[in-house]
């Protein structure tokens, strides 16, 4: 909950309670700290996770403040502001957090904005030469009646391909996001200074298998002993999978079992795990039934929380308001553990079992690192031939290039030592804004979020382990397994096997067990209603069919004004499409999910015309 904003050169209209009024869900403690002539940061904090959120003076010269937090090592603020005093960013990467700041030096005029190794804080800005906004999140800056709300052509069509903007890009043209590990100083001239010190870079460093699992098992069980040091009431967002499991072994190993909740449409085969795991771990559990036609209700508040830069994650959303009435204060999650470490974006190699084709623990033969392969990752794109069929022509010819000039830019934010990485670099450029992560930011507005995979020394070792080991699943079972052994006894959500079993064993059981289902000799466990699964998520394809709210929300699409007017889409090409979908003939499920949300997002924003 809450945020900071800073504003520069308002003289006319103080915009700085609009922007803060739109960080947060409900009233919360606030503090404004002036600078200069006509300068003001204010922020907006949970009171039991007040952060760095609030503006402070140091040194009677510079006004801190940062949104997220910081876990380890001297007073951040007072770190921060000697960066800016010495023009040194050299130490940025070190310092462990989650974190967006601000400094704004009031002897020289300045604002300096700095983002964490892996940009998993959003942080947004403008400035036009003599004025500066700048806000940890988009909604609040966009409350700033002095900024043009211009869309960004280019952004707009990488949105379409990606599901996200690249780079510092987003969809209005003059505003400006961070990448990971970024430093922008705003002169008192108006000249922007941007530079990366803290730049992702994947450097294998690791001698040995041992020493690796050592280090993992320090390391998994620090991380959650810091996100629980401030004594913020937690609560482990526990799904019976794997990496929400890893945190729970954590906080057994520490003596302080978390507190755990799933949150899904119906009592499925994944809550019995998570409650099985909950109850190896003594923790208490909770279930938060999330009705379908919930989930359709929150979707313009799932946009709104997370600013329109992903499409809408509003599977959990409607259950965080009653989580955090509950008291929960700090969301613990498992997120980013799989990625990092068991290779889950990789190109792996492939059982050429018909359509499913699962993967298998070892790096793909032949991986093409180019920004075009990684553009095409199914991981990542829409449905590109429906896609370009909804645009008008030249948007329609521009749309491939551009794709993957986004993905470039991605790409050069990240020093790449394997080809695998280049798939990784995607994700962690800009985490903030990518996809993966919509359901963490959409918390925030109740709730901290907290990720123990983001703890630096976790990411130390993510970056220094080879791209083999990762695909290979190297270190981290047997790290987390020693953290607390009951729990991996338990069988996964994922598998229906123990844990502990080894992952090869666990892919020959699942694909037997397919084989004996296909064949109609074991029963599978489902709901009733099409448009649920087995786990927390929805069936999006069917659920777009049949759920009605939700249903008018996609035949509603080709008539929308927000997006006809961009002059980008065709009312045609829309309809099309979403009849395809709705008729079980041309899936879009992904495309249809982005438009969704454009519609909603720009329906609620508005905008002034498109730039190139």
């Amino acid at each position: 909950m809450g945020g900071v904003v800073l504003v520069a050169g308002a003289r006319e209209r103080d915009p700085v309670a609009a922007m803060l009024a739109a960080l947060t869900a409900k009233p919360c403690p606030a503090h404004r700290e002036s600078f200069g002539i006509d300068g003001a940061m204010a922020g907006a904090w949970h009171a039991a996770t007040p952060g760095g959120r609030r503006p402070r003076l140091i040194g009677g010269r510079f006004v801190v403040a940062f949104d997220g937090e910081v876990y380890a090592g001297p007073p951040a603020a007072e770190t921060f502001a000697e960066m800016v005093r010495d023009a040194d960013f050299r130490n940025l990467g070190k310092i462990n957090g989650s974190f967006a700041a601000v400094v704004a030096d009031a002897q020289t005029g300045a604002v300096v904005l700095m983002a964490d190794r892996l940009a998993s804080r959003p942080i947004y800005f403008w400035h036009n030469g003599t004025q500066i906004a700048v806000a940890s999140r988009l909604r609040s800056l966009l409350a700033d009646p002095r900024i043009p709300r211009r869309l960004s052509r280019s952004a707009l069509l990488e949105f379409l391909a990606h599901r996200r903007t690249f780079g510092s890009a987003t969809l209005f043209g003059g505003i400006s996001g961070l990448v990971a590990g970024e430093v922008v100083t705003i002169g008192p001239d108006g000249r922007i200074e941007r530079s990366q010190p803290a730049k992702p870079r994947f450097r294998p460093e690791i001698a040995g298998r041992r020493d690796y699992e050592a280090a993992l098992t320090t390391a998994l069980r620090g991380s959650v002993e810091r996100r629980l040091a401030d004594g913020a009431a937690p609560l482990l967002l526990l799904s019976g999978g794997f990496d929400s499991r890893v945190v729970a072994a954590a906080g057994v190993a520490l003596g302080r079992p978390i507190p755990c909740a799933s949150m899904c449409a119906w009592d499925n085969a994944e809550i019995a795990a998570a409650r099985a795991v909950a109850k190896a771990a003594g923790s208490p559990f909770e279930f938060h039934r999330v009705e379908p036609a919930a989930v359709a209700a929150a979707f313009d508040s799932a946009v709104e929380a997370t600013d329109g830069v992903h499409p809408a994650p509003p599977s959990l959303f409607p259950a965080y308001a009653g989580v955090a009435g509950a008291g929960a204060a700090a969301l613990l999650n498992g997120h980013l553990l799989d990625i990092f470490f068991r290779g889950t974006y990789l190109p792996k190699r492939r059982l050429p079992l018909g359509r499913t084709r699962p993967s298998l623990p070892w790096l793909a033969a032949a991986i093409d690192p180019s920004p075009s392969a990684v553009s095409r990752s199914h991981h990542i794109r829409t449905e590109w031939p429906l896609a370009r069929n909804v645009l008008a022509e030249d948007a329609a010819k521009d749309f491939v290039p551009l794709a993957a000039a986004g993905v470039a830019r991605a790409l050069e934010a990240v020093d790449i030592h394997h080809p695998a990485d280049a798939h990784h670099a995607f994700l962690l450029h800009a985490l903030a804004r990518h996809t993966s992560h919509g359901d963490f930011v959409a918390a925030t507005p109740f709730m901290e979020f907290r990720t123990p995979a983001l703890d630096g020394e976790i990411l130390d070792l993510y970056f220094a382990a080879p791209a083999e080991w990762k695909a290979r699943r190297v270190g981290i079972h047997r790290a987390a397994e020693s953290l607390a052994p009951p729990l991996f006894r338990v069988a996964d959500a994922n598998t229906g096997y123990p844990a502990d079993w080894p992952y090869s064993l666990q892919l020959f059981l699942g694909l037997a067990r397919a084989t004996v289902r296909r064949a109609g000799l074991a029963p599978r466990r489902e709901s009733s209603d099409p448009s649920l699964t087995g786990g927390s998520w929805l069936n999006w394809p069917e659920y777009f069919r049949r759920e009605p709210a939700m249903r008018r929300r996609i035949e509603a699409l080709p008539s929308s004004a927000a997006l006809l007017d961009t002059g980008l889409l065709r009312a045609e090409g829309l309809a099309e499409v979403v009849s395809g979908h709705l008729a079980g003939t041309r899936p879009a499920t992904k495309l249809l999910h982005t438009l969704a949300t454009l519609d909603s997002w720009l329906g609620r924003t508005g905008y002034s015309g498109v730039t190139d």
